[in-house]
């Protein structure tokens, strides 16, 4: 622990530092800290100083920088920096502040892009910036914007290369203002430039000062101007205390998801939802942050006080993406308050002017509150809380051959009856993390061989009880939220030994604690076959432990379950990936094409899809599907023998294979794609030689779209 004055060393040259700011920059894995700070009383100047962790460990050093803020470019002014603001993102640094003459009041709001991001990240003395001052708000060309918030944007650059900024109406107003710049590290024309915008939000006014426990001196909460403000997944999310409406007593919060939809370079931006947040007369929420995580989980910390009930403390709620809009969990209480406060300065009981909320790398959210304590003391508490976890491994990781599975996918032995099993697994709520809300978008086992498993047909149903054990007889373990997640006839399934094979739900089923505190899954498997080898209901070869020793011949309707063996079940939530299912069928050479994909699935990334093993120098459109068909579409009846088309074509796309049969293609997966999309990829190459019908298909891929 160390002073600013200190930290910054022969820097401070007198300046008094205040107001800081701290963000971490997920494009560079580097700290940055911001004071804002004036010198002199009548104040004489005002200055930024920057601070930028020299590695992603803050205790590694700093590369310490100060510019002057009294300057609008490289014009001068009698101006000094009020309530800054720190944001990043993929191309630059940004920084906002209130300005305020030396000796008058309230001028205007600026934005400081500092340009050379890179330069500034390995200790460069250079610092080029481009202002913008003087700022009104979007469709008036008198009302100038207040408190601009920069959005620390999390989204990758390559599909939107603008900054966002938001403010709202310091008053009474019914808007929030969204500002957009572009050509932000440009020196040479194009210079950057600014677009203005606004949103129609539920209305908004001042709560007045917050009351408290122990005495009748209010507490000034600086409402209601914004208090940050984030951008993921191509939605700005922000939040600001108000007033209740009608005569009740109090402040809430109100909060709001704004989608950019591609502004301004087209489209309109909207509100996707909002919320005014309060929990009765007499309290008031004040002093919002808001964060928001790689799965669009989002958190939020205030303070909250009581007329008669409780002094001054930080509490913190949230919600998982997956909720109902506009909706938020209950708070929690991040530090109560423990004394009645009193500390005033010029009059005014200040308090804040902010509190501090981010997320760490692995979606996890990182409080900083505000809280009173005794002797008219205020003091602030760290705190964390995570949310639902993006894979869950039952038991555990690890994926050796000694833990791989045979049943439902058969086993060694050459028997019709093991071709057709059933199974079931409870899974326990400790092992799903005890979360009280997790959308499930896929399942995967660790396979006991490389290769292509045939099912004549197969299922995956997911229920939910509060057994402890399952009961030896099948029918009775289902429990409430049954939901069939996948039921496909003439499933292929590409198994690559001693990994995670993803089985490819077809939806998403969404685990909900309020039915039953376990999970079961059941998976019902007809005509197994293994690389499609008739009689051989196991893989080709080795020896493999069968998981439940029950199978059947025809259609089950009861049964008992046997001895459990070491089952492996990777249970993915709130995922993205790519995967491989289904056969290709053979050209006139014999060969089998394979359609496959690079990427991650991630939202905001790109993809490249390929084709391998096809006829050379031929058309091979790809065909793109959102639903898969059941069973799929044998193109026998066309001519093409052997050949499948497995899902609905909602689009085609133009193709053709080079020299070696080839073709590859990048696509990018829009900031603008919800999660939990599945989208489906087949080749159509063109071979006169392979079939009647001259047309061969690939296999097919599937991305699962997500954070």
């Amino acid at each position: 622990q160390t002073s600013a004055v200190s930290f910054f060393g022969s820097l401070v040259q007198g300046y008094r530092l205040f107001d800081p700011w701290v963000v971490y920059d997920k494009f560079s894995n580097r700290f940055m800290i911001l004071f804002t700070s004036t010198i002199g009383n009548p104040k004489t100047g005002s200055r930024y100083y920057l601070a930028i962790s020299k590695t992603s460990n803050p205790n590694s050093g700093w590369w310490l920088y100060w510019n002057n803020a009294t300057l609008n470019g490289s014009g001068s002014t009698t101006n000094w920096a009020d309530y800054p603001r720190l944001a990043t993102d993929e191309n630059a640094i940004y920084i906002t502040a209130n300005m305020f003459g030396f000796t008058t009041g309230f001028q205007y709001s600026k934005i400081r892009i500092m340009q050379n991001k890179s330069t500034l990240l390995s200790g460069g003395s250079s610092q080029l910036w481009w202002d913008f001052w003087d700022i009104t708000i979007s469709g008036s060309s008198t009302t100038k914007a207040f408190t601009i918030q920069p959005c620390h944007d999390y989204d990758d650059k390559s599909l939107s290369s603008f900054a966002y900024f938001v403010s709202c109406i310091n008053g009474t107003g019914s808007n929030l203002y969204f500002y957009a710049i572009n050509n932000v590290t440009r020196r040479t024309p194009p210079y950057p430039g600014m677009a203005k915008t606004s949103v129609a939000v539920a209305s908004y006014a001042s709560p007045g000062n917050s009351r408290q426990r122990g005495g009748t001196q209010n507490v000034e909460n600086v409402a209601p101007r914004l208090m940050n403000a984030v951008k993921r997944s191509g939605s700005i999310w922000t939040a600001h205390s108000v007033k209740l409406g009608g005569t009740t007593a109090g402040a809430g919060v109100q909060w709001y998801e704004c989608p950019v939809n591609s502004w301004p370079t087209s489209g309109s931006m909207s509100r996707r939802q909002q919320q005014l947040y309060w929990g009765g007369a007499d309290y008031y929420y004040t002093f919002p942050s808001v964060a928001v995580n790689h799965r669009n989980d989002m958190s939020m910390v205030f303070c909250r006080s009581h007329t008669t009930l409780e002094y001054l403390g930080c509490r913190f709620t949230g919600r998982l993406a997956t909720a109902p809009l506009s909706t938020l969990d209950g708070s929690v209480s991040l530090k109560a308050g423990e004394a009645y406060y009193v500390r005033l300065g010029s009059g005014r009981n200040r308090w804040g002017d902010y509190l501090g909320n981010c997320v760490d790398p692995q979606g996890n959210f990182w409080f900083i509150g505000e809280y009173a304590r005794p002797s008219n003391q205020w003091a602030t508490w760290i705190g964390t809380h995570q949310r639902t976890p993006s894979a869950l491994y039952v038991p555990d990781a690890a994926t050796t051959s000694t833990n791989c599975n045979v049943i439902p996918f058969g086993n060694t032995t050459a028997s019709t009856t093991w071709a057709n099993q059933r199974y079931m697994q409870l899974i326990t709520a400790a092992d799903l993390g005890n979360v009280c809300v997790a959308d499930i978008t896929d399942l995967g086992f660790v396979a006991c061989g490389s290769g292509t498993r045939h099912f004549d047909s197969i299922q995956v149903i997911l229920s939910q009880t509060n057994r402890t054990t399952l009961s030896t007889t099948f029918n009775t373990n289902r429990g409430s939220n049954v939901r069939t997640v996948l039921s496909q006839s003439n499933y292929e399934w590409v198994e690559t030994t001693n990994s995670w094979n993803q089985v490819g739900l077809e939806s998403t089923y969404r685990y909900d604690q309020r039915f039953g505190d376990n999970l079961v899954i059941e998976v019902i498997a007809r005509g197994s076959r293994f690389a499609q080898s008739s009689g051989n209901a196991g893989h080709a070869t080795g020896s493999r432990p069968r998981l439940y020793n029950f199978g059947w011949t025809s259609t089950p309707t009861t049964g008992t379950l046997g001895t459990s063996a070491a089952l492996k079940v990777q249970l993915l939530i709130n995922s993205y990936d790519f995967h491989q299912y289904g056969l290709s069928c053979p050209d006139s050479s014999n060969r089998r094409s394979v359609c496959s994909a690079s990427g991650t699935g991630r939202i905001g990334t790109s993809y490249s899809l390929r084709l391998t093993n096809g006829p050379p120098n031929a058309a091979a459109p790809i065909s793109i599907g959102l639903a898969l068909w059941n069973p799929p579409l044998n193109l026998s009846i066309i001519g093409a023998s052997s050949c499948y088309m497995y899902f609905d074509n909602v689009l085609v796309v133009g193709a053709s294979t080079n020299s070696s049969g080839s073709h590859a293609i990048t696509l990018p997966i829009p900031v603008e794609t919800p999660p939990g999309v599945r989208v489906y990829f087949q080749y159509f190459p063109r071979d006169p030689r392979a079939n009647a019908a001259g047309l061969l298909t690939s296999n097919y891929v599937k991305l699962l779209t997500g954070h």
